[in-house]
């Protein structure tokens, strides 16, 4: 028996579509096996198991039979919807055999599809390849078990990192911990190796797990990397002290690195600035964005426009004005969020014979139709008269 099941889509913040099979068994007919799917809407394959889970006990209850249907959880099968891909547990199964492929192009792009699929019923075949001689393909792999987000398989990973692991499977391991990994599980020892690896990039990966995790033991265990000679190290670990380390000293420490001769340096400055709100967070972001170096600015640029502070309303202004129009309703999202507090700044900008005066117009007028929706014509109209005396005068 099939039946076929589409969740609401009213959960905001979702990106992605699964489908999930449930296998059951009714105690009517315990030899019998029957299965229904649930097309969901959800963040990850974990809440949309979790979804389907909770529309297959409310479809039992609203059946409200004599006997009781039960789930067979080793069975379940979940994967993304993907047009691209195959979308049947018999095709998905079909693909797998390409992982035995002595084409190791073939092994690259199926990994690649089963990745983005994120079914763990793969996870058997996955295992091995995490021994292939091919350092690219085994460090895909990794990526590609954290990716189906089945914890069963962190020992298979920690296994494998040893000191004579290649630095991208070290790194590859670390992210897909990141995405199996909880709080409690034996991996501090695993971290603590990592973080003094001679690799940057699994130094960089060891920071991003210890955040993740909230190890109780982060500050000591981070405090050394803050001087590290890599630029994400620096970053990751500028990130992940913020909310427990003497602010002062990270500011600092953020500081020199914005005004550092590297440019990569700088460019993790702004990344790290889209993350913590410092004190002098604008003035270093109008800093970076005018930075000589294209990689620094298209990283401020990139928090500038993610960070929702009234400061930055000049700023919005200028990329508008230099990007033809470009991320205006991102902006304007921003702009309805800070409501009328953004009105006189905007209402000054606005008199500014400059590229960006245009765009200050138009979120003039949106400010003005919200507060006459909001608030009544009266609220409008003085609005309204603010503007016309600015003009007058």
């Amino acid at each position: 028996m099939i039946a076929s099941k589409v969740d609401d889509m009213s959960q905001t913040g979702t990106r992605f579509m699964y489908k999930v099979v449930l296998p059951y068994i009714e105690s009517a007919n315990p030899a019998k096996r029957f299965k229904i799917e649930y097309t969901v809407e959800a963040d990850d394959r974990e809440t949309a198991q979790q979804k389907a889970e909770r529309e297959f006990h409310a479809y039992t209850l609203y059946n409200n039979a004599s006997w009781v249907r039960t789930l067979e959880r080793e069975s379940i099968r979940v994967w993304r919807i993907m047009p691209h891909l195959p979308q049947t547990p018999q095709s998905i199964d079909s693909l797998l055999n390409d992982l035995a492929s002595p084409d190791e192009d073939v092994v690259y792009a199926t990994l690649k599809a089963l990745g983005e699929l994120e079914d763990a019923a793969a996870g058997s075949k996955v295992v091995p390849l995490l021994d292939h001689s091919n350092p690219d393909l085994a460090a895909l792999a990794a990526e590609t078990l954290g990716k189906f987000g089945d914890q069963t398989n962190l020992p298979c990973l920690t296994s494998r990192f040893t000191p004579q692991a290649h630095p991208l499977l070290k790194a590859s391991i670390l992210s897909a911990l990141g995405r199996l990994a909880r709080a409690g599980d034996p991996v501090a020892e695993l971290v603590a190796t990592a973080l003094g690896d001679s690799d940057n990039r699994v130094r960089a990966n060891a920071v991003e797990l210890v955040e993740r995790l909230s190890l109780p033991t982060t500050t000591r265990m981070l405090l050394p990397l803050m001087g590290d000679e890599d630029n994400r190290v620096r970053a990751n670990v500028l990130k992940a002290l913020w909310s427990t380390h003497d602010r002062k000293a990270l500011t600092a420490a953020l500081r020199e690195m914005a005004g550092h001769s590297s440019r990569w340096m700088r460019a993790s400055a702004a990344f790290v600035l889209q993350h913590i709100d410092v004190q002098e967070r604008i003035a270093l972001l109008n800093d970076l964005g005018h930075d000589p170096c294209p990689e620094v600015q298209a990283n401020a640029w990139k928090a500038i426009l993610v960070i929702r502070d009234p400061e930055l309303l000049g700023l919005w202004l200028e990329y508008l004005g230099k990007h033809n129009g470009e991320g205006f309703a991102r902006i304007a999202e921003h702009i309805d969020a800070i409501g009328q507090s953004a009105y006189l700044p905007l209402l000054e900008m606005s008199r500014r014979n400059d590229a960006g005066k245009p765009f200050a117009i138009q979120f003039l007028d949106r400010l003005e139709e919200l507060c006459r929706r909001r608030h009544g014509w009266l609220a409008w109209l003085s609005l309204k008269q603010q503007r016309i005396a600015r003009k007058l005068f």
